[in-house]
């Protein structure tokens, strides 16, 4: 079970780096995340996004924004071959969306500003994260956004860091062997 004390055998927290495509602006952005495991199979992980300049449709709008995600994954199926391991996670959370003042042009070409706005809603996805060795990982999620009906891919790498003097798991030993419905033996 994950603890967040410094005598923690568990990771104390993860920090990554990465970039968001958001596929209704058709933005790419940067990335950044901070994972800290609950316990067990859990863990709250904060994000946030910069989109520099956003364009959205019918007439080019030009907008900065950005995202703060804060979210609750649920590790729900693992991969250990010794070699390789991999987790995939459900994730649910509160979504804040800010987009800042820019100056704008119509269809006509006339000029105008639009103050700051901001928006609040949930976002719903899956992702995995692959770890390489107990201190760096790769992750990859899948979120949808219910205020806007958008849908975002996230993708980068993780840094591993650990509480105290002890220096980690090995990677096989990050989490007890689960047993997944097909992989149970019939009785």
């Amino acid at each position: 079970m994950y603890s967040l004390s410094a005598q923690s055998e568990g990771p104390l927290f993860h920090i990554g780096l990465g970039g968001t495509y958001n596929a209704d602006i058709s933005q790419f952005a940067p990335h950044l995340r901070i994972d800290v495991p609950i316990f067990q199979d859990f863990e709250f992980s904060l994000q946030g996004n910069y989109f520099l300049g956003a364009n959205s449709t019918p007439i080019d709008y030009k907008f900065h924004e950005y995202y703060i995600d804060a979210n609750f994954n649920m590790y729900f199926y693992e991969y250990n071959t010794g070699n390789t391991y991999f987790d995939i996670y459900a994730l649910a959370g509160y979504s804040y969306e800010h987009w800042f003042n820019s100056r704008n042009q119509d269809a006509f070409g006339n000029f105008y500003l639009v103050g700051p706005q901001s928006y609040h809603g949930f976002n719903l996805g899956v992702g995995a994260r692959n770890y390489t060795n107990d201190y760096v990982s790769f992750f990859s999620d899948v979120r949808y956004y219910t205020n806007f009906r958008e849908i975002a891919l996230a993708a980068g790498i993780e840094f591993t860091f650990y509480g105290g003097g002890n220096r980690g798991p090995a990677i096989k030993q990050k989490k007890p062997k689960k047993y997944n419905y097909w992989d149970c033996p019939d009785w």
